[in-house]
C-alpha cells in the first residue's frame, strides 16, 4: 500500500471516530468505535511490518 493510500485510510477512521464520539462522546465502548479503533491498530501494525 503506498503513503497516499495509508493516509485516505487513516483519514477516513479518523473521521469515522471523530463522528462516533460527537454523536456520543459517553460511550467510549461503543461497538462501533471499538471497530473503528480495531481498525486503526490493523492500519498501523501493516505500516510498521512496511518499514521493517
Amino acid at each position: 500500500m503506498d503513503q497516499n493510500a495509508l493516509k485516505a485510510q487513516f483519514d477516513t477512521i479518523r473521521d469515522n471516530i471523530e463522528r462516533v464520539l460527537q454523536n456520543d462522546p459517553n460511550n467510549l465502548k461503543s461497538k462501533e468505535l471499538l471497530e473503528l479503533t480495531h481498525q486503526l491498530d490493523i492500519l498501523l501494525v501493516e505500516q510498521l511490518k512496511k518499514s521493517g
